[in-house]
């Protein structure tokens, strides 16, 4: 063997022992230090929990239409005694902004316990999830098949993880709300190839993917409602992370209700609830029904991320089992001195209400050195606001500022510009950062100070 070839046998030895050691948790079995998750084995159902759930999206190019797609499909297992569950299958042309929901309950012919292989049955076809075999019949770590339908679309993917399982909490177990608990890992980064076919037309697509695989005691439809984001960024880090609200719209400052998990690369992760999601505008879904989030700054200290969240599609609302957003975002902003953009999911359970404000001072009797005094009757702690007090006199047409963008209730008027002999209306708006959510009210009527 002459010297060049030696010196090209060294790169590809170098290369190879370099990819095995970059790719040594992708081989069965696997289970992650101070994990409670292993695989292929927690891939599978665990008869043991009262409710499951596999749940994947992705972000797709069609390579014939070149149309960006997005789909999203979950296979629940709940027992109703009816059916074992049901399956959500959401796609949408984000050229379009064409949105093709479809729930279908399930019953499961097929939901194994040490890998994943559903063959679900969905009353008029059936549906496979499974993990691809080997010529030998043995499984292939981390790549999967997956075959969906409704009417209006056909997805068969392959699915081929390329990042070491993200383990939620580190352990893989943790508290959700006030009385649930759940285990939870996610496949961040997932290359996707195969075809899709809407209204009779086929094409190949491809793209990245997201895995997410819940079991517990959990229930999203009578629990706690929540904000979730998953997001995938141009630097090659992949973020999982929401808050939970209280049953009285409180976010809570607590691990039990708020959690940011980053896959930073194939050897480091961070789980932290040290984090913040500031809410800075809404919509109204479809039907004008129902108002969700719409941008969102989500920021993190320790590793000096600033991000912009945005949701692309309004129009991603599936209706069944209930009414909630679950589609695509956008995402831009910094890690650190590094500007990044990305893309994701999110999911959005919780609902808005404008806000109802009620004056309490000045009342029947108007005492000049009592605060002007207002009450939130629905406060929610992801619908901040600011409020502006106005006033005007018993001869005047127009309202006229006293105070802007107040965060407390409590207003002490300076007696310097006020007239003791004249009565005064007053006025308060409470707004949204954005001005969507607002109430107005005036005082019942003219007061006069005492």
């Amino acid at each position: 063997m002459n010297k060049s070839h030696k010196v090209i046998l060294l790169i590809l030895m170098l290369f190879s022992t370099f990819n095995l050691l970059s790719q040594e948790w992708k081989n069965y079995p696997y289970s992650p230090n101070n994990s409670l998750i292993s695989f292929p084995n927690d891939e599978g159902r665990h008869i043991e929990e009262p409710t499951e759930w596999w749940y994947v999206f992705s972000h797709l190019k069609g390579k014939s239409s070149g149309n960006d797609y997005t789909f999203m499909l979950t296979f629940f297992y709940r027992d109703t005694l009816i059916f074992d569950g049901l399956r959500i299958f959401n796609i949408t042309n984000e050229n379009t902004g064409e949105f093709f929901p479809d729930f279908k309950p399930v019953n499961y012919i097929k939901n194994e316990e040490d890998h994943l292989e559903i063959v679900a049955n969905l009353q008029d076809h059936i549906e496979t999830w499974k993990t691809k075999k080997d010529s030998t019949g043995k499984l292939i770590p981390f790549e999967y098949s997956l075959h969906a339908s409704s009417k209006d679309a056909v997805l068969d993917i392959d699915m081929n993880v390329i990042k070491r399982p993200l383990i939620l909490a580190d352990s893989g177990y943790l508290f959700q709300g006030k009385n649930n608990y759940t285990y939870y890992y996610s496949f961040t980064g997932i290359e996707m190839n195969g075809f899709l076919t809407i209204n009779n037309i086929k094409e190949k697509v491809s793209g990245i993917g997201w895995f997410d695989k819940q079991y517990g005691n959990f229930h999203p439809e009578v629990g706690e409602k929540y904000e979730w984001f998953s997001l995938q960024l141009s630097n090659g880090m992949d973020i999982n992370t929401w808050n939970i609200f209280t049953l009285d719209n409180k976010l809570p400052f607590d691990p039990k209700y708020r959690l940011f998990n980053a896959y930073i690369n194939d050897s480091t992760s961070l789980n932290t609830s040290q984090f913040n999601i500031e809410h800075i505008s809404y919509f109204y879904s479809p039907d004008s029904s129902r108002i969700y989030g719409e941008k969102f700054r989500l920021t993190q200290d320790s590793l000096d991320l600033d991000l912009n969240i945005v949701v692309q599609n309004p129009n991603c609302e599936p209706i069944f089992p209930f009414p909630f957003y679950e589609g695509p975002i956008y995402i831009n902003g910094s890690v650190g001195a590094e500007s990044v953009t990305g893309k994701g999911f999110a999911e959005l359970l919780h609902y808005y209400k404008f806000p109802i404000i009620e004056f309490i001072e000045p009342s029947g009797y108007w005492d000049y050195s009592i605060p002007i005094t207002w009450t939130l009757k629905n406060p929610d702690d992801g619908r901040p606001l600011t409020y502006d007090l106005l006033i005007k006199n018993l001869g005047e047409t127009q309202y006229t500022h006293i105070a802007q963008n107040l965060k407390d209730t409590v207003f002490m008027l300076d007696t310097a510009l006020l007239d003791l002999n004249t009565a005064y209306s007053f006025m308060v708006t409470a707004s949204s950062k954005d001005s969507f959510l607002v109430d107005t009210i005036l005082t019942n009527g003219f007061f006069k100070p005492n």
